[in-house]
């Protein structure tokens, strides 16, 4: 809204004096219709009409081209003809005069005197200068609405471009609020070079690599270009002539001279002729060793070189006196000493303290102390002594200031302008608190922030859809601050991943973490939980997170790891499962080839919360055809990757929108289906209103030959589902015809449990074959057999390829009724109570079993209860 008002106000502050040139005008066209009409009427001829016409021409030529600037000023870019305020004025004169010949000019067929027709033709060149105002209009608006689509096409390009600039430039926006601290030390220099001093001030701002002492430079030239004084500003880099050391004093002369041509608004000739003399006599000398030529204090005293000497001091004092008296000040940057050699840093140092010692200049010298420290110790000291490099470095700088810590919060925000829109080309959606907390818990420079974020426009594009993107941002943070961290988490992925097992091993690990980098342990717990003993969530696994085994390697090899699938293939997949399943057939086996069937249902799994209804319903009915197609009897499916993967599909979609289509799927008249119907029901997907569709289907397409056409293990599930399902009357009935039409060894596999061959827990399960086999059947099936009696019968029976159910069957028919009668004469004998348990086994066994073997258990169940009821009599009274 106030971009808006502005630019109203913008607007009728333009319109305002021609809109008040039309009232003007109009008002004098009035005043000389009234006064002057005597004048316009009259006829004139011959050398009057002459010079009046001709007069009209020049006057007309001269406004036209004089207004019409404007216009072509607005078509070739030049100038906006709103900005022109001779042509907005010219049109308010035509838009009066417009408006009066349409009000008030009654001579409009050209049949009046001479100045009525001219004021006709005034007519039609005020039209036509109103309609190329209009035009003028036009095409400005039309060239600002291309101007903005471009700036932001350009923007949008520039700030997706990998970001090379050394410095925020002179420019550039203080994104670190170091603003206030360059412009208080540019004052303080301005004010010690309006005096005139015998040498050079040297100030040295000291900072490690990257902390952004080149952008102060930036800052601190921004401000004296501000000054009224106007200072020569030398920027310096030595680092650019390589190992070419000997010619950096040259150079630097060579530099000065431009500098002060170019900037300087009014220099000495002198003064440049001298510093070209000067330089002569310094290349030749630069050539030889430097003892020999820039001490000139320490020069041995030579017939060769003393007259060479005495020059060149002579001409530097006249360079001195020179700009003493010269109005210029001097201010020399020199950039990056900490990445020159020990040689070429003693160079720089003699230049400075020496060679171009001069009045009215000041060196700002850019380092990093501990790395000049180290190498002048290693210059000047025969053990390396720190100290003796530090007191070196103390007598040639004079002010040294240290480069002001980054505020964590400005460096974060600086952080998100950059990352932002790599972050929003790939649409990914994080929140600018997220990836601020990354940037605040690790420590990066302003430098290293530039690296980081180009990157992470390198990496993002290739990666961003088999990572998890802040952890990415994380890892390459860590790469371009702390290389050693790096290397040390890719050295020791065991430990960051936990597998590494042994304590001993891990605390070590741990204590080695700490001690090196120990600003980054938070952070590295919350990537990698192992290393903190927290197990991994799955979510983790969903989101691709580095901490997890399965994705671990994908972020330190820029691409997927051998046999792994990426998020590319498996959209080929889903493409290709779209078009239908004959293609996504194809495209399956070419991935499994690829990888594994293990990978690609993996990866698949890792898809499903992420995909739609209409997806997952898809992919349940492809897979579920799939193995339909595929299902063989002979293997065993308990811990495939496909059944996993249809039954985890399943879940998903009970409950969504796709729920009926899903059932309609899975309740289709195939047999194959029955297995995974075991396996759903085996995994409780569903609760108790899938199980009521169980039991419909079940209770119709389930039946003995169906269910012996699946694997073992699924003929296990299958029966289970059913007998949890179906009314007791129904299993009854059904399991009665079994083991009439297939046989009692067919029926009781289902019923037998496999538990130790104890007589209690053979008893029980005597029973339950009984409840649903009837005895006569059970006495037909045994009387074709020999009577087991023992256990050692019946272990030498297993020995022989016989049916194991019917084994254990006949020995419990010779011997749980021996055992009932035994154990209900011992609780006789000792007047004791029967458990609930064994006294319901009993009411079971006398109910379905042998009613001729039964009566002697019956009578002695009996007798037991009478007697535990007389017991309870006595103790009542």
């Amino acid at each position: 809204m106030k971009v808006v008002y502005s630019q109203i106000k913008w607007l009728w502050g333009k319109l305002l004096p021609p809109m008040f040139c039309v009232v003007i005008a109009y008002i004098v066209l009035l005043i000389l219709r009234i006064y002057a009409a005597s004048v316009f009427s009259q006829d004139y001829i011959g050398y009057e009409k002459q010079l009046i016409i001709l007069a009209y021409i020049l006057a007309a030529l001269a406004i036209c081209w004089r207004g019409l600037g404007g216009f072509r000023g607005a078509g070739s870019g030049i100038k906006n003809p709103l900005q022109d305020r001779f042509f907005l004025l010219m049109n308010g004169v035509a838009a009066a005069v417009v408006i009066d010949h349409q009000s008030n000019d009654r001579n409009q067929d050209w049949s009046g005197p001479l100045f009525s027709d001219l004021y006709e033709i005034t007519f039609i060149i005020c039209l036509s200068v109103l309609v190329l105002l209009g035009i003028a209009l036009l095409f400005t608006i039309y060239r600002k609405f291309r101007r903005k689509v471009d700036d932001n096409n350009s923007s949008t390009q520039h700030e997706l471009n990998f970001r090379t600039e050394s410095s925020l430039g002179k420019e550039g926006r203080d994104a670190l609020n170091r603003e206030v601290f360059a412009g208080h030390v540019a004052a303080t220099i301005e004010k010690h070079t309006a005096k005139t001093n015998e040498g050079a001030l040297t100030i040295g701002l000291y900072g490690p690599w990257g902390s952004g002492k080149t952008s102060i430079f930036d800052l601190m030239e921004r401000e004296f270009d501000k000054s009224k004084s106007k200072p020569v500003i030398v920027r310096f880099q030595p680092w650019f002539f390589g190992k070419d050391y000997m010619n950096l004093i040259p150079e630097f002369l060579n530099k000065l001279i431009d500098s002060i041509k170019e900037h300087s608004r009014a220099y000495d000739a002198g003064l440049i002729r001298d510093l070209k003399a000067y330089r002569k006599f310094l290349t030749p000398i630069s050539l030889r060793p430097p003892g020999l030529i820039i001490n000139f204090k320490d020069l041995p005293v030579n017939t060769e070189f003393s007259k060479e000497y005495m020059d060149a001091e002579d001409m530097r004092k006249q360079i001195v006196e020179r700009l003493k008296l010269a109005d210029i000040k001097l201010i020399v940057f020199i950039d990056d000493l900490d990445r020159l050699d020990n040689k070429e840093i003693q160079m720089v140092f003699k230049l400075v303290r020496m060679i171009a010692d001069f009045p009215k200049t000041t060196y700002i010298i850019a380092m990093d102390e501990e790395i000049v420290t180290n190498s002048l110790a290693q210059m000047y000291s025969k053990d390396f002594v720190r100290d003796v490099g530090k007191e070196y470095l103390e007598k040639f700088i004079q002010i040294p200031l240290y480069i002001p810590a980054c505020d964590p919060v400005l460096l974060a925000n600086l952080g998100w302008e950059m990352l932002e829109p790599i972050l929003k080309a790939e649409e990914i959606l994080v929140t600018p608190i997220q990836v601020k907390d990354i940037l605040m818990q690790m420590e990066i420079s302003p430098r290293n922030l530039q690296r980081l974020s180009n990157l992470y426009r390198l990496y993002l594009p290739l990666l961003h859809r088999d990572v998890f993107p802040l952890d990415l941002l994380s890892l390459l943070l860590i790469k371009v601050s702390k290389p050693g961290l790096f290397e040390f988490i890719l050295k020791h992925s065991d430990f960051f991943l936990g597998k590494l097992k042994e304590d001993k091993m891990r605390t070590e690990l741990m204590d080695k973490l700490k001690a090196a980098y120990a600003p980054y342990v938070a952070p590295l717990k919350k990537m990698f939980p192992s290393i903190n003993y927290k197990e991994i969530k799955t979510e983790w696994i969903i989101q691709k997170r580095i901490g997890t085994p399965e994705h671990f390697w994908t972020y330190f090899m820029y691409s997927m790891p051998y046999q792994k699938l990426s998020e590319a293939d498996m959209d080929s997949f889903y493409l290709a499962l779209e078009q239908g399943f004959l293609e996504a057939e194809k495209q399956q086996s070419y991935l499994v080839n690829k990888t594994s069937p293990h990978e690609f249902h993996k990866k698949l799994g890792e898809k499903i919360d992420l995909s739609t209804d209409g997806r997952s319903l898809l992919l349940f009915a492809y897979l579920l055809t799939t193995f339909n197609k595929e299902y063989n009897k002979e293997r065993s499916y308990s811990y495939s990757y496909e059944r996993k993967t249809i039954i985890s599909l399943f879940a998903r979609l009970y409950g969504s929108s796709e729920e009926q289509s899903a059932l309609k799927i899975l309740f289709n008249d195939n047999e194959t289906n029955l297995s995974l119907l075991g396996m759903i029901y085996d995994q409780k997907v569903g609760g108790e209103g899938l199980k009521q569709q169980i039991k419909n289907y079940l209770s119709v397409h389930f039946s003995y030959p169906v269910l012996m056409e699946h694997h073992e293990e699924d003929i296990e599930r299958i029966f289970t589902a059913w007998s949890d399902t179906a009314e007791e009357h129904q299993k009854r009935k059904i399991l009665k015809a079994w083991s009439m039409e297939y046989g009692v060894g067919a029926t009781i596999r289902f019923l037998m449990i496999d538990q130790p061959y104890e007589d209690k827990v053979l008893l029980n399960s005597y029973i339950t074959v009984l409840q649903y086999v009837p005895i006569f059947v059970i006495r037909e099936e045994l009387g074709k057999m020999e009577p087991i009696t023992s256990r050692k019968m019946m272990n030498e029976e297993f020995k022989k390829d016989s049916d194991p159910y019917l084994i254990i069957l006949n020995y419990m028919d010779n011997t749980v009724y021996d055992y009932a009668i035994k154990e209900l004469t011992d609780i006789y004998n000792n007047n004791g109570t029967p458990e609930y348990s064994f006294s319901q086994a009993i009411e079971d066994l006398c109910e379905f079993g042998d009613s001729e073997r039964i009566r002697d258990i019956r009578s002695l169940h009996t007798q037991i209860q009478l007697q535990n009821h007389i017991q309870e009599n006595q103790i009542d009274h």
